[in-house]
């Protein structure tokens, strides 16, 4: 709606039919939402701008919602997800028993994953798999249903930072181990070895000739 000094408004319009004296006449009234669209526009804008996927889905499994993240991480465009089951971003195991898992959580009201937070498996739309920590909530029941949301982030950097640091830590341990393991031969080589050079030592306090001369010069080199 517009004022008259030319500002605009959001308005609720709500028209209704009156009969008076047998003429018709038509009644519109005007409530101001400006508050509550503002509200609904920052929200949209928090959803969309955050770093990780956010889904809405129905009790039939089918997607009301995604956010920019979430059409990133998986590779569809919005419209292509809308309306679709959330099993197509599972893989073949988990998206063939996605739907009973709604349906008995609906029949029995059991919560074995909303309100939890696991690590789980998605999958692409190229078909590749990856690591994902999921939370699942419930927010609300009305009378199109309960409504289920999702958080997705996904854990790809993260498992490859941990794997880095796995593979650093083996390294250095290998490397500690084989400095220890040569420390030991090496003790272990020695050992005996002192016990010849005490013996090359007393031949050359005992009569050579020039051959065993230069033969006791060699080994002891070699030492």
């Amino acid at each position: 709606a517009k004022r008259s000094d030319g500002t605009t408004w959001d308005a609720s319009l709500s028209i209704s039919e009156v009969t008076l004296e047998e003429k018709r006449f038509f009644v519109g009234t005007l409530r101001d939402v400006t508050a509550s669209v503002e509200r609904e526009r920052l929200f949209s804008s928090v959803i969309d701008e955050a770093i990780d996927a956010i889904f809405t889905i129905n009790e039939r499994g089918l997607i009301t919602l995604v956010n920019r993240s979430a059409c990133r991480m998986f590779g569809y465009t919005e419209k292509e997800l809308i309306g679709k089951n959330i099993s197509i971003l599972m893989p073949a195991e988990h998206a063939n028993r996605h739907d009973q898992y709604i349906q008995a959580h609906m029949e029995t009201g059991i919560q074995k994953m909303i309100g939890t937070d696991r690590t789980v498996t998605a999958k692409r739309r190229d078909h590749s798999e990856f690591k994902c920590r999921l939370g699942l909530s419930k927010i609300n029941c009305t009378e199109k249903g309960a409504t289920f949301v999702g958080l997705l982030h996904d854990l790809t950097h993260e498992l490859a930072a941990r794997e880095a640091d796995a593979r650093a830590e083996l390294a250095n341990k290998m490397r500690k181990q084989k400095a220890l393991f040569l420390a030991s031969m090496s003790h272990e080589i020695r050992t005996p070895l002192n016990g010849i050079f005490g013996m090359l030592e007393l031949l050359r306090s005992t009569d050579l000739d020039e051959v065993q001369t230069e033969w006791l010069a060699t080994c002891s080199r070699s030492a």
